[in-house]
């Protein structure tokens, strides 16, 4: 159900983009922001420790005054956790020869998601319980990616990472910027000798991530995906005060 947004407070200098609070060289970026980039230096901003991420470092992490998670990072992870294969269901962007990296999961946090079907972001949880301490994020909640170059496209909170990374999205994300073709590399596989299908990072970034409290799906079984995604747009139209078409 929609949330109950705080009176914003006078923006400070507009001139400062303070504590490298987004990609201020990257114009489009700012232009797909927009009103966002005032509620950045909104003084009911609450800025949050990104000293913790070690693992994969964030330039800056905030909650909103409505609660919307923002961080923006160089790059994004790729997740690969969730089902990767399914009776009567064919993974037409599944390589044949596809070897999951040691870290894979077959289950996402939000069960019934596939990283090669589902577009959804990782927020860290493990061992610190981060999102819960820290936002008002919970598993299922709506998300939006916005790309270096000002596209953007819509997710869900999918899954939970370890408490020292920030930043990752599953495959099928990562391919609404760069498409399929780009996320793989074939090299040596481990332990066993031969050749495998393996993820790669690919290069959009730098990017930024918003994940937005009270925007789950209505149903649980199966999860209602399209409604957190339609949530998310709407949301993220309000803050921005533009109705760009997501990817």
């Amino acid at each position: 159900m929609p949330r109950k947004v705080r009176p914003s407070s006078p923006a400070g200098p507009s001139t400062a983009n303070r504590d490298n609070r987004y990609p201020v060289q990257c114009a489009s970026v700012a232009a797909t922001l927009g009103k966002i980039r005032q509620l950045l230096l909104d003084k009911q901003t609450k800025t949050l420790d990104k000293s913790v991420f070690t693992g994969h470092t964030a330039n800056y992490v905030c909650t909103l005054p409505d609660g919307t998670l923002y961080f923006w990072t160089d790059d994004m992870d790729v997740d690969d956790d969730g089902y990767t294969s399914k009776d009567g269901l064919v993974l037409i962007n599944k390589p044949p020869d596809w070897a999951p990296d040691e870290d894979h999961q077959p289950q996402t946090s939000l069960p019934g998601l596939s990283a090669f079907v589902d577009p959804y972001v990782v927020l860290p949880f493990d061992p610190t319980n981060w999102y819960l301490n820290n936002t008002e994020c919970r598993i299922g909640d709506g998300a939006v990616v916005i790309a270096g170059n000002g596209e953007f496209t819509l997710a869900v909170f999918g899954d939970e990472g370890p408490g020292t990374k920030i930043g990752e999205m599953s495959l099928a994300a990562h391919a609404k910027f760069v498409g399929w073709g780009q996320l793989f590399t074939t090299g040596v596989a481990h332990p066993l000798p031969g050749s495998a299908t393996r993820e790669e990072r690919p290069q959009t970034g730098p990017m930024i991530t918003m994940v937005f409290p009270g925007t789950r799906g209505r149903s649980e079984d199966p999860y209602d995906l399209a409604s957190a995604l339609e949530q998310a747009r709407l949301r993220f139209w309000s803050l921005s005060g533009d109705k760009k078409p997501p990817l």
